[in-house]
């Protein structure tokens, strides 16, 4: 992350950062110099993410104009609709986003982040490219919303 407030990248489009540090303050300033971004992939290589580490994501601004954004680390699909339900005003604060676990990578879209098979959060808005992704709940309308395994979000 260090390297990040030295960087300034202005056409960059997708970026894979394996957290070493939790700087929030550097990512947010490199995200405000990097306005066509369009896919970001944070990943936990240490399994190690706080909770409050997770809401400081969900209250980024600047995370919420990436058009794509994926969160991955371990326990998603459980932890984060209890930080949801503990979190005040997290329907007004919180982006619209879904958990989901993908098998196989779209070689297309990920051919840079072969790692991308495990639990995800985020957004994303074309979820219907994603042929191997199977949903667990999306949090939208204020609500946690869980999926059987044969359903698929609208």
């Amino acid at each position: 992350m260090t390297i990040l407030q030295r960087l300034s990248f202005p056409s960059l489009q997708s970026l894979c950062i394996v957290f070493v540090n939790r700087n929030h303050l550097v990512l947010d300033k490199f995200l405000a110099r990097t306005p066509t971004l369009t896919l970001l992939v944070l990943k936990d290589n240490r399994q190690g993410i706080s909770d409050e580490d997770i809401v400081t994501y969900f209250l980024d601004t600047h995370l919420h104009h990436i058009p794509s954004v994926y969160l991955t680390f371990r326990g998603a699909q459980k932890r984060v609709p209890k930080i949801i339900e503990e979190y005040p005003n997290a329907r007004d604060t919180f982006p619209r986003m879904i958990c989901w676990t993908t098998a196989v990578t779209d070689p297309e879209r990920f051919r840079n982040f072969p790692f991308i098979r495990n639990e995800l959060i985020g957004w994303d808005d074309n979820f219907n490219r994603h042929p191997s992704w199977s949903p667990h709940w999306q949090f939208r309308d204020g609500r946690v919303e869980f999926f059987s395994p044969d359903e698929q979000p609208c």
